[in-house]
């Protein structure tokens, strides 16, 4: 159980009045990674946006190395692509870390393992290019949250639709928070079928369709996945998640 979408600092985007914690490696893990564990997260993607500088970059390497799952926690570092025609988040891909990125050059510039998260595509997303996309799946998982409007009937209407087409769905969930670690685990999890805790086996599941979220109280994804595993993680997380049917 984890977050695959969180920030550790202040952007340029409409986020710049919450509160600067602190961008050094022990600030981040004290803010962060110490709260992720405590709400009994083993993994936490860290992301940066486009205008990230180098020493942000450096640190999320550094916590990759540091935490690499071999002692119960992960980092995975990635990047939030903001563009107009909507937002993506990029795990295990070269960083690309500027804005005016055509769809095109994300895909160009993909790697085989890497994976790609439609980032709360209720919002911020020109809807007719998200349903284009996913038609040519340049999409490995879809993210549910409350970020970028709160229609998610939408999205749900997809996701539902999808589901009775028997098509492969991965679904994750996120806080997507700036500088708002005390919102780890209030807004959506998600939750990654795998047996080892390596970035290579996270990634790897995503990609398979072995990832499942959370939105409060509702878990999302394959729905045979959801129905054979709701109970052991209800049971392993002390959750309460009903399967949105």
């Amino acid at each position: 159980m984890g977050d695959l979408h969180s920030h550790f600092y202040r952007s340029n985007y409409p986020f710049n009045l919450y509160n600067h914690l602190g961008e050094s490696s022990q600030a981040v893990e004290k803010n962060y990674i110490e709260i992720a564990k405590r709400e009994r997260f083993n993994f936490l993607g860290l992301v940066l946006t486009s205008d990230a500088k180098e020493n942000q970059l450096n640190l999320i390497q550094e916590l990759e190395r540091k935490y690499d799952g071999k002692n119960g926690f992960l980092v995975i570092g990635g990047e939030e692509i903001a563009e107009s025609w909507g937002h993506i988040v990029s795990l295990g891909n070269p960083f690309i870390l500027k804005s005016g990125v055509k769809m095109e050059e994300i895909i160009k510039n993909k790697s085989k393992d890497g994976v790609l998260i439609a980032a709360h595509p209720q919002g911020y997303w020109d809807r007719n290019l998200f349903l284009e996309y996913e038609k040519k799946e340049y999409f490995d998982s879809l993210e549910f949250g409350p970020w970028g409007g709160y229609d998610m009937k939408f999205i749900v209407d997809y996701c539902l639709e999808k589901r009775k087409r028997e098509k492969k769905l991965s679904c994750s969930g996120s806080s997507d928070i700036h500088c708002q670690p005390w919102m780890l685990n209030r807004l959506g999890k998600t939750f990654i079928l795998t047996e080892n805790l390596t970035k290579e086996s996270l990634l790897k599941a995503i990609k398979k369709g072995s990832c499942l979220g959370s939105f409060f109280e509702y878990l999302i994804g394959d729905l045979t996945l959801c129905k054979e595993y709701v109970h052991p993680i209800n049971e392993k997380y002390k959750l309460n998640l009903q399967i949105l049917k």
